[in-house]
């Protein structure tokens, strides 16, 4: 979150993490770096107030049908993960229509072997 808001400061930004230490040094960075677009909350994704229209970005944190679960009723736009590219079976459980779109990164480098951009959108 905090490479995104300094990438697009004319982006309002909210970093969450359930976990309040990491919320706190993600605060301070923030600070530290004058980066006033973003913000930082300590709270359940699921308890979360979210904008309409947000695009959602999470990384290994989540399986994709447990992220739906928690934010299918909020008024986001897009969820994007970073993610295994075998990440099928995590759909399994979504009986919504989505578009679906996975981005391989393997040819990126071999740090990112494996693993994909992987973008929701309802249909």
């Amino acid at each position: 979150g905090v490479p995104l808001s300094i990438i697009s400061p004319k982006k309002k930004l909210l970093l969450n993490d359930i976990v309040s230490k990491k919320i706190i040094a993600v605060r301070q960075i923030l600070l530290k770096l004058g980066l006033e677009n973003a913000k930082a909350k300590a709270v359940s994704i699921n308890k979360l107030e979210i904008p309409a229209f947000s695009l959602l970005i999470s990384k290994h944190a989540f399986k994709v049908d447990e992220l739906w679960e928690m934010v299918e009723e909020k008024p986001w736009a897009s969820l994007v993960f970073y993610k295994g590219i075998n990440f099928e079976d995590e759909l399994k459980e979504i009986d919504k229509p989505l578009k679906i779109d996975c981005f391989d990164l393997s040819d990126e480098s071999d740090f990112y072997e494996g693993k994909c951009l992987l973008f929701l959108n309802h249909k």
